[in-house]
């Protein structure tokens, strides 16, 4: 659950940071339009793998789009630790939840006779 928080932080970063001037032009844009993948991807990372791996590959765009598209050292550092944090968030370890089984063999137990004048078997023992 904290990861997946850290996540949907990170998304709301993102769509902020170009109303506070970080990012202008296309790299404002692919800010807000990661932050609202990841806004939405995130929390259902708890269920589904896939949404977990889109996550991912945002991060990495995020991370490497520094190496194409120039920016402020302010606006490359928000990328690169955005990025890193979205990374972080999708490929944590996520909860698991086992259900105890509790396992007991029943024998065939001989029940009334029907009209038939067979007898039936039921796969339920009774309580002595």
């Amino acid at each position: 659950m904290f990861f997946s928080a850290v996540g949907m932080m990170t998304a709301m970063w993102l769509v902020i940071s170009p109303l506070l001037g970080v990012d202008t032009g296309f790299r404002a844009g692919l800010a807000v339009a990661i932050g609202i993948v990841a806004m939405i991807l995130a929390p259902l990372g708890l269920w589904s793998p896939a949404a977990r791996r889109v996550v991912v590959w945002a991060g990495l765009l995020l991370a490497f789009v520094n190496f194409v598209v120039p920016g402020t050292v302010l606006g490359m550092a928000n990328f690169a630790a955005c990025g890193s944090f979205l990374i972080i968030g999708a490929l944590a370890p996520q909860p698991v939840v086992e259900v105890p089984v509790v396992a007991t063999a029943h024998a065939p137990v001989k029940t009334e006779a029907h009209a038939h004048g067979r007898a039936s078997y039921s796969r339920m023992a009774t309580a002595a």
